[in-house]
C-alpha cells in the first residue's frame, strides 16, 4: 500500500518534514518495484539508497534532539539503531539470495511491510513527540 503525505505527519520542522516526504517517496518506489517484480538488482539499489538516506536523516534528527535537549533522546536513538539493523539484515539476506540466484520476492515484501509500518508509526508516534518538545521549548504552536 503506497503512502501519501498528509497533515498528520507534519512535525513543523521544514527540514525533517521534507526528509520524511523523501522517505515516503523512496518507500513508494520500493513498493512499486516489489509489486512489479522488477529485477532484484533494482530492488537492492532502492534498499541501499533508502538505507544510506536513513543514516543522514537519523543524524539530522538526532542533532536536533540534542540541540533542544529532548528527554527521550536515548530511547529514540535506539529506535533508529533497531530500524537500521533490521533493514540491513533483511537487505543482506536478500543480497545473499540474489547471489545464489534465488528469488527473493517474499523478502522484498517483508522489507516493504517492515519499512512501511515502521515509517508511519515512527513519524506519527515518535517524531511528533520531538516536534512537540521543540515547540514547547520555543513557545510556538505545533501543527494541528
Amino acid at each position: 500500500m503506497s503512502m501519501v503525505w498528509s497533515k498528520n505527519l507534519e512535525t513543523g520542522n521544514e527540514n525533517i518534514d521534507e526528509q520524511h516526504k523523501i522517505f515516503l517517496g523512496m518507500y513508494n518506489r520500493l513498493l512499486v518495484a516489489c509489486e512489479k517484480g522488477v529485477a532484484q538488482e533494482e530492488i537492492m539499489n532502492e534498499i541501499e539508497f533508502l538505507y544510506d538516506y536513513a543514516e543522514t536523516h537519523f543524524a539530522d534528527e538526532e542533532a536536533l534532539q540534542r540541540q533542544y535537549n529532548y528527554p527521550g533522546f536515548v530511547a529514540h536513538r535506539k529506535l533508529h539503531e533497531e530500524f537500521t539493523a533490521t533493514t540491513k539484515a533483511i537487505a543482506e539476506d536478500m543480497g545473499v539470495r540474489l547471489l545464489q540466484g534465488c528469488p527473493s520476492d517474499e523478502m522484498a515484501d517483508e522489507l516493504c511491510e517492515i519499512i512501511g509500518n515502521w515509517l508511519i508509526h515512527h513519524i506519527v508516534e515518535e517524531d511528533i513527540k520531538i516536534a512537540h518538545h521543540i515547540h514547547q521549548v520555543n513557545g510556538t504552536t505545533p501543527p494541528s
